[in-house]
């Protein structure tokens, strides 16, 4: 086995400018100024958007809601109405029956 004989130049192979490091150092500061603010938007476009979803959301249901309830009860009023006392009899049985309807 034959040993390499020359010897290891430890002479740099490039050059960096006098200033690289702080410019270096700036430079990422920017970048992560730059990062920071457009996730600040992102995050404060993302809550404002929630937000808005939450009330028109609100605002629908509770518009929608009083009209279905009038309906429903109307609804409810005539079929009870038109019940027999048998069939009224045997709704109060079940519901007296029923240990979550009838819990005291």
């Amino acid at each position: 086995m034959e040993k390499n004989s020359k010897p290891i130049d430890k002479k740099m192979p490039y050059l960096l400018p006098n200033d690289f490091f702080e410019r270096n150092e700036q430079e990422l500061m920017q970048r992560v100024t730059a990062l920071q603010t457009r996730r600040r938007h992102r995050f404060l476009l993302w809550i404002g958007g929630t937000a808005a979803a939450a009330v028109l959301t609100g605002i629908a249901l509770l518009t929608s809601t009083q009209p279905l309830t009038i309906e429903l009860n109307t609804l409810l009023y005539s079929y009870n109405e038109s019940m027999t006392n048998e069939e009224l009899q045997g709704w109060v049985e079940l519901y007296e029956a029923d240990i979550f309807l009838s819990y005291e």
